[in-house]
């Protein structure tokens, strides 16, 4: 079954230790996977940040995506356009 949780506090002391030793193995031995093969994931950062930027552009190639990153500047983000239909448009687009 799948469980999903916004904070790492909400996994529970043993979930969240698995999940660390996990992604410790995975760094450890340079996991690599086709997972995301043939799927696009845009990334739309609201502030600058290189090392997250960065992390999440390697997380998808690591897994066999390709990435867009976009700037609100180069979308219509909080400008004439509602956040929801923005998103609507990037998804039907997009795979993530």
């Amino acid at each position: 079954m799948t469980r999903h949780f916004s904070s790492i506090r909400e996994a529970g002391r043993e979930t969240a230790h698995q999940l660390v030793q996990r992604a410790k193995a995975m760094k450890d031995t340079k996991f690599r996977s086709q997972l995301l093969d043939g799927k696009t994931v845009v990334l739309i950062f609201e502030k600058a940040s290189t090392r997250t930027r960065l992390s999440f552009e390697v997380a998808v190639r690591q897994l066999g995506g390709s990435t867009i990153f976009m700037t609100p500047a180069e979308s219509q983000l909080g400008r004439s356009e509602p956040l929801a239909d923005t998103a609507r448009v990037i998804s039907r687009y997009n795979d993530g």
